[in-house]
């Protein structure tokens, strides 16, 4: 059996570099390194980020490859045009390799990969998957305007032909009622793949408190609140943030008037751990909205974990139950929920603040590696794809 996976995935030094999303691609990544270890490099890499128009196969880790699939015109014409590409990559790989039992693994639904993936399913009688991570964040289109319409289609298009998978796989069954799809089931996690974790104990300084977010500066993230929260503190403590998006310019303004609000900038993904341990605690106050909740999990908040702080974070649905046993939650992300969770930490036991941070440690070391998390995966689909007679 052989797999590919269709992402939009890159290089990690690429990506940074063009400033792109830190968290989606460190998932595709992960995942791909993972899987790859788990079916024996049995793997092909589809990607529909392409460079620019002269690269013909992009280097992602070690001797793995990712096939482009270009895009070129305006709108609507460049996603026929990448289904084009998607397609023609598909029977590339399927002449490369004639005798497999070819099975397809896809992120979430777009319009493009889905037509593509939708007509080689039925060409070639494969099986096919979706990972559905983000999939409702195009609701957030204006689709008053032409061109919001147009994508609204498109992107409940590229819905609907997920009932012709084989499975899903995502964070909540919940999915499944919000797609209208009634397919075999698997549960996902966000991983890591840290192999020197050891407690770092907590230093919490009684005179200035000092918390940090590191993500993606984005409302459903919590920024507008976080940032109203400590307007009302006063510099005994303090907010550092770091990371960009939408509402960076907001931060700015935020960190310009109050001087407790400091703003770092984007942040070098690779030291994150270092980052998140120069402060005293972490905060992760992602909105509670099922439109959210039901898809996404903050994978910053396994970096927070594996640093050993204490952590304040919003007690979103897909939430893994142990995470309560270690974790300062906060029912409402409101400034004024923000504002008491933070006194209530700092009020906190060093010794209770310690023995959670450890636990946290622990559960996400011995349960979340990607690894085994690709390990499930592959399982899952082995469980339920349709083999070729």
């Amino acid at each position: 059996m052989r797999f590919i996976y269709i992402c939009g995935v890159l290089p990690e030094s690429v990506n940074n570099k063009m400033k792109l999303s830190v968290a989606g691609n460190k998932f595709s990544l992960k995942m791909a390194k993972s899987l790859n270890e788990c079916v024996d490099g049995k793997i092909d890499v589809i990607t529909t980020f392409s460079l620019d128009n002269d690269y013909d196969l992009i280097p992602l880790f070690d001797d793995k490859i990712a096939y482009p699939a270009k895009r070129k015109g305006g709108f609507v014409v460049c996603e026929f045009y990448q289904s084009f590409m998607i397609y023609r990559q598909l029977k590339k790989l399927r002449r490369l390799h004639p005798k497999e039992n070819i099975v397809l693994l896809i992120e979430n639904s777009p319009f493009s990969v889905m037509m593509a993936v939708a007509l080689f399913k039925m060409v070639f009688r494969v099986s096919a998957f979706s990972i559905i991570i983000d999939t409702p964040f195009v609701n957030m289109v204006d689709i008053k305007t032409l061109a919001g319409k147009i994508n609204r289609i498109m992107f409940l298009l590229g819905q609907r032909m997920l009932r012709h998978f084989n499975g899903i796989i995502s964070f909540t069954e919940d999915v499944e009622k919000d797609l209208s799809v009634n397919l075999p089931f698997h549960k996902l996690s966000i991983g890591h793949d840290e192999t020197d974790i050891t407690p770092c104990g907590t230093h919490l300084n009684k005179e200035v408190y000092t918390i940090v977010y590191a993500g993606t500066l984005i409302h459903y993230n919590g920024t507008v609140e976080l940032l109203e929260a400590f307007e009302h503190f006063d510099n005994r403590y303090q907010l550092h943030i770091y990371g960009y998006g939408p509402c960076e310019e907001i931060v700015k303004q935020k960190a310009l008037y109050n001087s407790n609000i400091v703003y770092h900038g984007r942040f070098d993904p690779e030291n994150t751990r270092q980052i998140l341990q120069m402060y005293d605690a972490a905060i992760n106050p992602r909105i509670i909205d099922a439109n959210i909740e039901n898809y996404t999990f903050p994978s910053k908040l396994v970096d927070y974990i594996l640093s050993g702080r204490p952590i304040i974070s919003s007690n979103f649905k897909t939430m893994p139950s142990e995470y309560k046993d270690f974790l300062f939650l906060l029912d409402d992300v409101s400034p004024m929920m923000i504002e008491k969770a933070v006194i209530d930490l700092f009020n906190t036991d060093a010794r209770v603040i310690e023995e959670k941070t450890n636990l946290g440690i622990r559960f996400v070391i011995e349960n979340q590696s990607y690894l085994s998390i690709a390990q499930g995966i592959v399982k899952f689909i082995f469980k339920n794809v349709k083999q070729i007679k």
